[in-house]
């Protein structure tokens, strides 16, 4: 088995970023595609069979480039695609963010009251308190949806008064519940981190963050190892983009953001957009 095919990442948009961010972070030497379904954000308002069918339908996408592994670096997908996609292609690795390391990770150290910041799909599928609870006792779960976060952030805003306006009328609820950990149940989120960090130290609170990307990293990591799939060459990976949308756009939108990958994007060859058969 060829150890130095791709990992496939992919979101709805600019989130899953974070995601790539802390994958590239780990696995330098890791070639990677990343799949941005920007035609279709945000995911968070749709209903579960529509994000079930964007989700399986990229997954497709990412089998035929021939990836040797998964992972779903949206929060709503791995809630209501994740099983289907690996009951449907059981000899390719998947993995995604809502995880039990996840839940371990959140509970240590945990005073018991968790916190989720999310979007409204992801709140309602119930996944979330299911597995921060399983095998635990003594634990709080306070799911926050903020479906206005994800348009400001696919916008390329990310800080300044509407940002502060939105992260304090969203997130009321978790101030009054004196959360001591906050899961980022969105990847998306995570670019929100400063403004979302200085509301709480307005309101006299530091809860843990926690990023689900960093459980699926390690989990990535056992699995990659265990199949003997980990790519073994030195030198740097590359990743390759592929945008749904408009790719000016998206671009436009990396630059706003100052992202690490704007000066270093590859976005892959057209026959491979071609292949893209977008279900809505």
């Amino acid at each position: 088995m060829n150890r130095n095919r791709p990992i496939g990442i992919f979101d709805s948009g600019l989130g899953g970023l974070t995601v790539l961010r802390a994958f590239r972070a780990k696995f330098a030497n890791e070639e990677f595609i990343y799949y941005a379904d920007t035609r279709h954000v945000p995911y968070g308002e749709k209903s579960p069979d529509e994000i079930r069918a964007l989700a399986m339908n990229i997954v497709d996408y990412l089998v035929r480039r021939n990836v040797k592994m998964i992972a779903f670096g949206c929060n709503i997908s791995s809630a209501v695609a994740l099983e289907e996609a690996r009951e449907k292609y059981p000899d390719i690795p998947m993995a995604g963010l809502i995880s039990q390391s996840l839940a371990e990770e959140a509970r240590k150290n945990s005073g018991g009251k968790i916190g989720v910041i999310a979007t409204t799909a992801t709140v309602s599928t119930g996944r979330y308190p299911l597995v921060l609870k399983s095998g635990a006792e003594n634990i709080e779960v306070f799911m926050c949806a903020c479906p206005v976060f994800v348009p400001l952030i696919e916008s390329g805003k990310t800080a300044g008064p509407e940002v502060d306006a939105a992260v304090e009328s969203s997130m009321e609820m978790l101030v009054s519940a004196r959360i001591d950990t906050l899961i980022y149940g969105c990847s998306h989120y995570l670019l929100l981190e400063e403004p979302i960090r200085a509301f709480f130290q307005r309101h006299g609170m530091a809860p843990r963050p926690v990023d689900p990307a960093l459980p699926l990293v390690a989990d990535t990591k056992a699995t990659l190892r265990k199949s003997k799939i980990d790519n073994i060459r030195l030198g740097s990976g590359v990743t390759k983009f592929v945008v749904s949308g408009s790719k000016p756009s998206f671009k436009e939108n990396l630059r706003k953001l100052s992202t690490p990958f704007f000066e270093s994007m590859v976005f892959a060859p057209a026959e491979m957009d071609e292949e893209l058969h977008p279900i809505l």
